[in-house]
């Protein structure tokens, strides 16, 4: 087993999975430190060969709480780029990968969340939203982008994302967005039974066809990673 306390996101190998675990203060903020370091921990899960499959959580209440709006990097055109291609590697990643959500999950930290092939919920505690309209923020065109991939059905966008509702887990289960949930004392259990019976047929010379069949898959979603900020449609807002 290996890890990196000091990092804000600290990565375990445990034998055939890699535990991510966010680690930024109180509510797991992302910030540029955040992104590098989670970069430097993917990095590591490739790095072992025995690993076929990864779960990320977070420490404390959160998985995580978003953006860190109070550093003034955060929110300019190099950190979208930046946190939108993680998020596409993430999509993307040669093995399964699963957030188990064990908080509150908000804004930035759904976008992750979403970035990963499924995702698990605390049935105790957490709720999962894009709060953005109580913010009076729109959301960036590649987020958009990637809940379009990602949650399927104009009622679950309609009330995850323009209504802001904070899901709990059975309301995120019906909704398609999250895939299971269980409670706090079994979650982890849970998810490791769910990527088990995923993987039981996977090894490291199947990572490459993997990340080939994502990238086949979300192109679409990829392609869109270098655009920061958001498209307008300047003939539909005369109209308002």
């Amino acid at each position: 087993m290996t890890t990196g306390e000091e990092r804000l996101v600290i990565v375990e190998i445990c034998g055939n999975y890699a535990k991510l675990t966010l680690n930024n203060g109180e509510d797991n903020r992302i910030n540029p430190e955040f992104i590098r370091d989670f970069n430097i921990a993917l990095d590591k899960v490739l790095e072992s060969e025995n690993v076929t499959y990864m779960i990320t959580t977070g420490r404390g209440r959160f998985f995580s709480n978003g953006l860190q709006l109070t550093d003034e990097r955060v929110g300019g055109d190099e950190f979208w780029i930046e946190f939108n291609a993680l998020v596409s590697r993430l999509v993307c990643f040669p093995i399964l990968t699963i957030a188990m959500l064990n908080g509150h999950t908000f804004a930035g930290g759904a976008m992750l969340a979403l970035s990963h092939d499924y995702r698990i919920m605390n049935s105790t505690k957490g709720w999962i939203s894009f709060n953005e309209v109580f913010l009076n923020a729109r959301l960036p065109h590649f987020v958009m982008a990637l809940i379009k991939t990602k949650v399927a059905g104009d009622y679950a966008r309609q009330k995850f994302v323009v209504n802001a509702t904070r899901l709990v887990s059975s309301e995120a289960i019906k909704l398609g967005i999250v895939h299971a949930d269980a409670k706090a004392e079994d979650l982890e259990r849970t998810v490791h039974d769910f990527a088990q019976q995923r993987t039981k047929k996977i090894n490291a010379s199947h990572r490459w066809i993997t990340h080939r069949i994502k990238l086949d898959l979300y192109d679409d979603l990829v392609k869109q990673k270098n655009i920061v900020g958001n498209t307008d449609n300047e003939e539909l807002e005369s109209k308002l």
